[in-house]
């Protein structure tokens, strides 16, 4: 059951006087959620007081409350943020004044303590810190959320009539902590499934092919990591662009920063393959042994390194999905990529085709990733084609 809030309660919890909600009520602007046909008393709820933080808030930084008035009336979520949007450009703009402001006050304050301090110099002194108050509010284990909403709301009142502006929501920890680790998983795949795969293939070599085969290998994960290290430095480097236009919902500067990092790596991936597959030997050669250990490891590093071309494109997108906080696609093709497909691969094709499917399987489990993520866009862009009609490329992506 909903629970209602006297005039009287609510003015005493928003720290805002009765006269205001009844003028807001007068003026269209928040109108109560019941009112009692006897005593004519008025009765507002938990989810009013946004409205009410809305009002206040617009009253401070001059923003029109008639316009306001219009917006809530028409109560329409699109519309009203519309007009936060609005209002939060108008307070931006003072922001950037006051700051240029206190800049140069800063800089004049400065010069100033510069000037006192030359005197001073090569004394030895102590500077204390300002007397600073810690406000305690308990929140018991079985409190309501509308318990905690009230206590923090009183601490809003104890903050305002400090000029101190408080900004925060309730909520628990643990919850953060878990969308965190959610947010970070695929990065911990991405970082631990190389050592998990190359455990792997090292076991499989020395059964299949011996010492041979692990001199060999050696040099390709030397190589490997080298230049995988030049398609994760690329991801990375587009990884706070993604965030910042996802966060700000400018998909299409999404869309143009997740195409200009995917055409990099796939582009940086054909020259590595390129100059592999022309002077491969000569780069083996720089690790030392003789022509025969060149040889396989040559032959072996022109089919293993082709995975290179295909991995550009899966790291882009795992980044992709991570920096957007889709940490379930991030998930998916983290371990899909690193741990399932490799392993699955490496054990079933040198059985099929023998030893030349140990370096095989990588290129097939880098294809198979990408597969997979062909697949779940498709899945994704269909469900949201049948619900919400065709829409924009990265809008589909992201979902």
């Amino acid at each position: 059951m909903e629970k209602y809030f006297s005039i009287e309660e609510t003015a005493k919890i928003n720290n805002v006087s009765i006269q205001a909600l009844r003028l807001y009520d007068r003026m269209g602007l928040l109108k109560p959620a019941d009112v009692d046909p006897k005593s004519n008393y008025r009765y507002y709820t938990m989810d009013q007081f946004m409205y009410i933080d809305l009002i206040k808030y617009s009253r401070q930084i001059g923003a029109p409350l008639k316009e306001l008035g219009k917006v809530l009336e028409e109560n329409d979520i699109e519309t009203l943020l519309s007009f936060i949007k609005k209002q939060h450009e108008v307070v931006e703009k003072e922001i950037g004044r006051l700051q240029k402001i206190s800049r140069a006050v800063e800089s004049i304050e400065g010069k100033i303590e510069y000037a006192l301090g030359i005197e001073n110099v090569g004394d030895i002194y102590f500077r204390g810190i300002e007397k600073r108050n810690i406000i305690d509010i308990e929140l018991g284990k079985k409190d309501e959320k509308s318990d905690v909403e009230i206590k923090l709301r009183s601490l809003d009142k104890i903050l305002e009539e400090n000029k101190i502006m408080f900004e925060g929501e309730s909520g628990h920890s643990i919850n953060e902590l878990i969308r965190i680790l959610k947010t970070g998983m695929p990065e911990f795949i991405v970082q631990i499934s190389p050592a998990v795969s190359i455990f792997a293939f090292n076991q499989v070599i020395i059964k299949r092919i011996g010492e041979m085969g692990i001199a060999g290998f050696s040099i390709i994960g030397y190589i490997s990591t080298v230049l995988l290290a030049l398609f994760m430095g690329i991801s990375h480097g587009i990884q706070p662009l993604l965030s910042y236009n996802y966060g700000k919902r400018d998909f299409e500067k999404a869309d143009k920063v997740f195409e200009m990092g995917m055409k990099s790596n796939f582009a940086a991936s054909l020259i590595i393959y390129l100059v592999i597959l022309l002077g491969g030997d000569n780069i083996i050669a720089i690790f030392g042994g003789d022509k025969s250990l060149v040889k396989f490891t040559y032959d072996a590093i022109v089919i293993y390194a082709f995975s290179f071309v295909i991995a550009s494109i899966n790291i882009v997108t795992v980044t992709y999905y991570q920096s957007t906080e889709n940490s379930k696609m991030a998930n998916i093709i983290s371990a899909s990529r690193g741990i399932v497909f490799t392993l699955f691969f490496l054990t079933v094709m040198p059985l099929f085709i023998g030893d030349i499917g140990i370096w095989v399987s990588i290129i097939l489990s880098e294809a198979s990733t990408l597969t997979l993520i062909a697949c779940l866009r498709c899945r994704k862009t269909l469900q949201n084609d049948m619900k919400y009609g065709s829409g924009d490329n990265m809008k589909e992506f992201i979902s």
